[in-house]
């Protein structure tokens, strides 16, 4: 069993401990800076709720695109094509009792004919590319709560542009643009 965790948000990692009581064998891919403290406009712990200690041998590290069973694939890194698809406003980490805008360099991509959205729609779909397959799903929260119409315009456009069949939407997409979509 392998649990691969997109980043470091107590919404992404919060059920992590409760599994890992139950299967002491998973091995967990995640990328570094998973456990750097984050936070919402300064204020607000929304980090990883556990430290790195807890899961000592368990972790593995991901540095290059990783094949983590046949055919699927996890990435470390995506290109930001266009900043105006992104959702970083508010969000910090803290390093060194300092908070600096966090820029989700801690984010792990799922790849099987599929993007997770995160940094960006486009840039995700971009990034399928490298692959060369069709996107057939796209599956992510699109964190369009707040967006103006033109992030949302924009989102639209890149859904006509690379056609995904499916269109998977969860947590942070917001109620009402989930509804318009």
């Amino acid at each position: 069993m392998k649990v691969v965790l997109s980043h470091g948000h107590y919404d992404h990692t919060g059920g992590l401990y409760p599994f890992l009581k139950k299967n002491s064998k998973a091995k967990i891919y995640v990328k570094e800076g998973i456990f750097t403290p984050k936070y919402s406009c300064r204020t607000r712990f929304i980090g990883t709720p556990f430290n790195e200690e807890l899961l000592k041998n368990r972790l593995v590290y991901v540095d290059a695109i990783t094949e983590i069973t046949e055919n699927i694939f996890i990435m470390p890194d995506i290109d930001i094509y266009n900043s105006i698809d992104t959702h970083f406003k508010g969000m910090n980490i803290k390093m060194n009792n300092d908070f600096i805008p966090d820029e989700f360099d801690d984010e792990l991509f799922h790849q099987h004919c599929d993007s997770l959205f995160a940094p960006g729609y486009y840039d995700c779909a971009t990034a399928s590319q490298h692959f060369k397959l069709p996107v057939s799903l796209v599956l992510g929260g699109f964190h369009m709560k707040e967006c103006s119409d033109e992030q949302y315009d924009q989102i639209l456009h890149y859904f006509q542009l690379f056609k995904p069949e499916s269109i998977g939407v969860c947590h942070c997409t917001g109620v009402e643009k989930f509804a318009e979509l």
